[in-house]
């Protein structure tokens, strides 16, 4: 037998090795095997990575790797050799997996533990092995419970122990951390993990640790309140206050009579509460109305470029 059409589906390793043997048998002047594999169009969420690492030993990240530039780490004598549109497919599925749901990220998790030992699993090598991000365990957008590498673990049967008390709230916060870049932050908040709470005054730079503080304690929006902020044109920004804010508090006197006691307003936007803020640079006052909250807008000294301009526009919903 030298040539095998497969047209049963399944997402056993076990069974679709034995289906393969078929024609994997050695004979009198047998040269090779063609194996036409027609499964992979029985829905679209078919396991590619579950198969292929059960044949090639292969993480998903290698997976992918080796689909987009051949597999040139398969024991000699062994090829698989993929046409131009069943390897766009394969990885369309690979890659597909990086948004996963809470449910497959547990048996994910669960599979690599059994593979690497309960006591040998590190975020750092689950997501370069299963070729995941940071926010696919960090969630921003997720339902109660949900979000978190601890997480995760627990669900998955690594931890035994019950969730502490800021558990939850600690890994919802974390997942608004996941885009800073700056190395001077980075430095601080590894800083902070390595101590594990016992912080030492002078050891850490207190300006880079009073923004971690209020990013991790304070809650930037609320699921109550819907902002209207948005650029008028290049160089003028609507923006409402805070609900408490009025003519009459001390944070709306500060927006309207601040310039002249010697305040300096500096505007910074970001589209969604997971995005890394961008400057946009001085701001004076041209105009205040309303009460709880105050609708303000700004005049900027510098114009927006067009690409801000574009995202923050009172046009983009149109």
């Amino acid at each position: 037998m030298d040539t095998l059409l497969l047209l049963r589906p399944t997402q056993s390793p076990v069974l679709f090795q034995q289906q393969i043997e078929r024609g994997l048998r050695l004979a009198p002047n047998k040269e090779n095997c063609l194996i036409l594999d027609f499964v992979g169009q029985q829905r679209v969420d078919f396991r590619f990575d579950r198969l292929l690492s059960s044949l090639t030993g292969l993480s998903r990240r290698e997976l992918v790797d080796g689909v987009e530039n051949g597999f040139g780490s398969l024991p000699p004598g062994c090829h698989i050799q993929l046409q131009r549109q069943t390897r766009e497919q394969v990885l369309q599925s690979l890659r597909s997996l990086t948004s996963q749901n809470w449910r497959r990220l547990r048996s994910e998790l669960q599979g690599y533990a059994t593979l690497r030992g309960r006591t040998n699993v590190f975020l750092a090598d689950f997501l370069h092995d299963q070729a995941l991000e940071l926010e696919d365990i960090y969630r921003s957008n997720t339902s109660q419970g949900r979000c978190g590498w601890t997480a995760l673990k627990r669900d998955a049967g690594l931890i035994a122990t019950e969730p502490g008390p800021e558990e939850e709230y600690l890994s919802r916060r974390f997942a608004d951390l996941l885009h800073v870049d700056d190395p001077r932050r980075l430095d601080v908040m590894a800083a902070v993990a390595h101590s594990k709470g016992q912080l030492v005054s002078g050891e850490f730079d207190p300006v880079g640790l009073q923004m971690l503080a209020y990013q991790i304690e304070t809650e930037g929006y609320h699921h109550r309140i819907a902002y209207h902020d948005y650029a008028i044109s290049a160089d003028r920004f609507h923006w409402q206050t805070q609900n408490s804010a009025g003519p009459d508090t001390a944070a709306g006197r500060r927006y309207v009579q601040g310039h002249a006691e010697g305040w300096q307003f500096q505007l910074f936007v970001r589209g969604r509460r997971s995005d890394a803020y961008t400057a946009c640079g001085p701001a004076t006052l041209e105009s205040a109305e309303g009460d709880r909250p105050m609708t303000i807008v700004w005049r900027l000294s510098t114009p927006l470029p067009a690409r801000l301009f574009k995202e923050f526009s009172v046009l983009r919903g149109i």
